[in-house]
Order: structure tokens, then C-alpha cells, then sequence
């Protein structure tokens, strides 16, 4: 049935023509709703859930970065043996605010061939870290390793434990431990464990670890051992300070001490991604909630050609038919801003409920929502609106 009420130019009567003409089409309106609520649900609980990961990673990182002391010796012009020796890791361990301490090698810059097989083709098509550490290292790093780590094994075995990310490149599955073996430059090694993960070192989980004293040729071309200390909280900047004089004495500036943590550099690219995730994310969401409110009003706007062109013979504008189905676009946009609000909101507080987290949730996003759908209603309603504005009454009449 066509209606007959004039249309008045007038925002109050716009607004009150815009909510009847919505509820008088439930079905195409349900349609625009939901997917405009669907959208605002995407964005916020996208955007909050990447503010309220951030800030878990954050936090880790903050805690390892706070709290880890890397030392190293300077090259020597005189030539004597810079290398830190288990004498060096008890000194380190005497220290006030020191956890742990151990020593290691890290060969990464090597250039050591790590193969699956002895056949040189079988090297892998990229530069794998070495590592090689003493038994208690691992604790050290606070590393989780699956399988057996290098506490309690001979240092004199040729074993290692491989990271997360090589075990997963070379399908490594957890009942070959202790059968399967890797290649370092052709001297073989057993595999008895994976490290899982390693907040102090995350380069451990892409690498491979032996132990310091293990028969490989590899090893003596390896550099001069390196330091790891696990320092109290907050205790990591003493740490540093204090470490050259209490392992050289005599010589504290050969020793490169940093208390910048592993975490940092890995931070900012975990940040960088997370951000770029939540922002691709709310966009996408955004355009398709634009284009099914754009479409469903196009489709409005056939369906009403009779009532337009009633409308415009009872002495309605142009613009004011335009004003009518952008505001009913807005409101569209209204109601699916708000559904998706609350939809949203019962979304993140979930999720945090079950992973244990505490929700982050930008109150300026949760208040600006809303008004952003109905805005996306709005932009979407126009290109209809002008379609609508352009239909002529004689023509539309004889329909």
C-alpha cells in the first residue's frame, strides 16, 4: 500500500518518516542491521581484543626485558682466551639480584650447515642458528622444552634440542626423539627434545642447541662464550653495571654487557602486526557493512518508486525525498550501531573470560561506534538517496 503523508523538510519529520518507513519493511531492514552490526561487533571486539593482547605481550616482554643481562668479550689485541668459563657463571651467580646464570655460544653468524641427512642436498635452503650452552642454560632462558632437555645429559654427547619453528620445517614428531638426527657440517647430532618457547632467547625456538663440550667439529671454529643472567625484576640495569668488574677486573672493558632484554625488537614487530591486523580488520568490516546498507536501500528504492512518485506529485522536493532515505539509512546505522555495541561488548568480555585476561576496551571506541554506523549508514544511503531524488513523478506514477 502506497502512503500518502507529505514529506516535510523538516529534521523532526524526516527523522519520524525515516523510523516508520524502517519498521514498515522489517525484512530488508533486518538485513542492513545486522550486517552493520555485525560490522561495529568486528571492529570493536577486533580492536579491543588487539589492545588487550598488546597488552599481555606487552607486559611478558616488559618483565623478561626488565629483568635478562646478555654479556660478551671484546676481541683481545693481545690474543689470550676471552672465552667466559664456569668460573665466570659462578661469579655472575654470587651477584645480588641474580637468579640464574649460564653460559653460552651463539654461532649464528658461523655460517654452520645444518642438513637432515649427510648428503650435502639435504642442507636446509636457509641459515639455521647454532647454539651451544651449558646444562643448566635452558632454565636459565626460561625455556619450555618438550622431550629432554641438556640438563642431566653428558656434555660429551652429541645430542641437541631444536626449536619450535625447525622442528615443525623438518616434520620432527615427538616419538623420534632420540632416533632421529641433524647434520652440523656433516658431524651428526641426536635429537632429544624441541624448545617450545624461550622469552629470554626467542631465537632458541628457531635454532639448534648442543651442548658446549659436545665431539663437533663445528664447535671449534665457534666464537668465545657468551653470559645469560636471569636478574630479579627491575634488578636487570644494576646487573649490567656491576657485571664487568666482578668477571674481569682487571680488564672490565672487554666485556659488552647489555640489559635490553630479548624481548624488545620482537615487541615492536608484535605491536606493528597486531596494529595492522585491528586496522585491516575494521576496515574490511566496515566497507562490506557500507555495501549491504548501500544495496539494501537501492533495493528500497525500487520497491518504492510508486511512493516516490505520489510524493513528489503531492509537492515534495527533490531534497526532501533525498533527506528521507538518508535518514532512514541513518537510522539503519543507528540501530546497528547499537546491537553491535552490545554485541561486541558480550563478545570481548567472554573471550578474556576464558583466556584468563583482563579485557582492554577504549571507551572512546564503545561511545564513537554507534555514531560511526550511522555515518557509514548515512555515506551508503546517499548514492540511493540521489537515485531516488532523480525519479520522475509522471514516469513513476504510471508503474
Amino acid at each position: 500500500m502506497i502512503r500518502t503523508r507529505e514529506l516535510h523538510a523538516s529534521p523532526r519529520p524526516s527523522v519520524a518518516e525515516a523510523v516508520s518507513a524502517v519498521r514498515g519493511d522489517p525484512a530488508r531492514s533486518a538485513v542492513a542491521v545486522i550486517a552493520l552490526a555485525l560490522a561495529v561487533t568486528l571492529v570493536i571486539t577486533v580492536n579491543s581484543l588487539v589492545s588487550t593482547v598488546r597488552f599481555q605481550v606487552s607486559d611478558n616482554f616488559d618483565a623478561y626485558a626488565a629483568s635478562t643481562v646478555h654479556a660478551t668479550t671484546q676481541p683481545d689485541t693481545s690474543g689470550a682466551d676471552q672465552s667466559l668459563t664456569p668460573e665466570h657463571v659462578a661469579r655472575a651467580a654470587s651477584l645480588t639480584g641474580v637468579r640464574r646464570a649460564a653460559r653460552y655460544i651463539d654461532a649464528s653468524s658461523a655460517g654452520i650447515s645444518v642438513a637432515t641427512s649427510s648428503v650435502r642436498e639435504s642442507a636446509l635452503g636457509h641459515r639455521v642458528p647454532v647454539f651451544a650452552s651449558d646444562a643448566g642454560f635452558l632454565d636459565t632462558v626460561d625455556a619450555r622444552v618438550s622431550g629432554r632437555s641438556l640438563t642431566g645429559v653428558d656434555p660429551a654427547l652429541p645430542v641437541a634440542v631444536i626449536g619450535r619453528s625447525l622442528a615443525d620445517e623438518i616434520d620432527l614428531r615427538p616419538e623420534e626423539f632420540g632416533s632421529r638426527s641433524l647434520f652440523l657440517d656433516g658431524d651428526a647430532v641426536t635429537i632429544i627434545g624441541v624448545i617450545e618457547s624461550s622469552p629470554r632467547m626467542e631465537a632458541l625456538t628457531v635454532g639448534v642447541l648442543v651442548p658446549t663440550d659436545a665431539p663437533l667439529r663445528s664447535l671449534a671454529a665457534m666464537p668465545p662464550s657468551s653470559l645469560v643472567v636471569a636478574a630479579d625484576d627491575g634488578a636487570a640495569s644494576a646487573v649490567a653495571d656491576a657485571l664487568p668488574m666482578v668477571l674481569d677486573p682487571y680488564h672490565p672493558e672487554l666485556l659488552q654487557v647489555t640489559a635490553v632484554g630479548t624481548g624488545s625488537g620482537l615487541r615492536g614487530d608484535v605491536d606493528s602486526l597486531i596494529i595492522r591486523l585491528g586496522l585491516g580488520a575494521s576496515a574490511l568490516a566496515a566497507l562490506v557493512g557500507a555495501i549491504v546498507v548501500a544495496a539494501q536501500a537501492m533495493g528500497g528504492v525500487a520497491s518504492r518508486i510508486g511512493e516516490i512518485g505520489l510524493r513528489r506529485s503531492l509537492g515534495a522536493r527533490r531534497s526532501q525525498i533525498g533527506v528521507q532515505f538518508i535518514a532512514e539509512s541513518g537510522v539503519v546505522g543507528l540501530a546497528g550501531g547499537l546491537l553491535g555495541l552490545v554485541l561486541a561488548t558480550i563478545t570481548v568480555l567472554a573471550v578474556c573470560a576464558a583466556q584468563g585476561w583482563v579485557p582492554v576496551i577504549d571507551l572512546r571506541l564503545l561511545l564513537s561506534a554507534p555514531l560511526a554506523a550511522v555515518l557509514i549508514g548515512v555515506i551508503a544511503g546517499t548514492v540511493p538517496a540521489l537515485r531516488a531524488s532523480r525519479i520522475d513523478p509522471a514516469q513513476a506514477l504510471r508503474r
